[in-house]
């Protein structure tokens, strides 16, 4: 049955404006050879539209989808500030920067050992140097047991991080 937008319209319980906007989105098609809208195709296609609106399965927007995503974004940004308080997590640019000055200092403690056994050892017998040697090398290998998670994140200030908090207080 071809009927024309106002009959469609009365049929769907919408206005005018809504079938031109429908059949401008491409939910509903407008047969231009018959000059008219095939009535139960329409009623069809809308029922799939609004089907899969309501259920989410469709590409129209849901502003109450995104404000739930938001929400959650929102959660896991303060859970994740808050591990990051309780010393659960740390940054990885701490962690690395730390480890890199260790790896530096205990290298530089290393490659000073020779001259160290050396100069500590000129004139002892074998084995008053070998005790040297070992308390030398013991000595350098103490930086690494000086492990300070305190020194990790000492530089972050969890108050300075940006919020959000304000920029919704004035949307909503």
């Amino acid at each position: 049955m071809i009927v024309n937008q106002k009959t469609l319209a009365q049929c769907l319980g919408l206005s005018l404006r809504q079938i031109q906007r429908l059949q401008t989105d491409g939910i509903i098609h407008r047969d231009k050879a018959e000059n008219g809208y095939h009535l139960e195709e329409c009623v069809r296609q809308y029922i799939d539209y609004k089907v899969n609106s309501e259920t989410g399965r469709g590409d129209g927007f849901s502003k109450e989808k995104m404000q739930a995503e938001h929400e959650k974004v929102k959660m896991d940004i303060s859970k994740l500030k808050l591990r990051r308080m309780r010393k659960e997590v740390l940054e990885a640019s701490s962690v690395e920067r730390y480890w890199s000055d260790a790896v530096i200092r205990i290298r530089n403690k290393v490659m000073a050992l020779p001259s160290k056994i050396v100069m500590a050892t000129i004139g002892d017998d074998a084995a008053h140097a070998i005790e040297t040697a070992t308390k030398l090398c013991e000595d350098a290998l103490d930086d690494l047991a000086d492990y300070d998670p305190e020194l990790l994140d000492s530089d972050i200030d969890y108050d300075d991080e940006p919020d959000d908090e304000d920029e919704d207080e004035s949307q909503g």
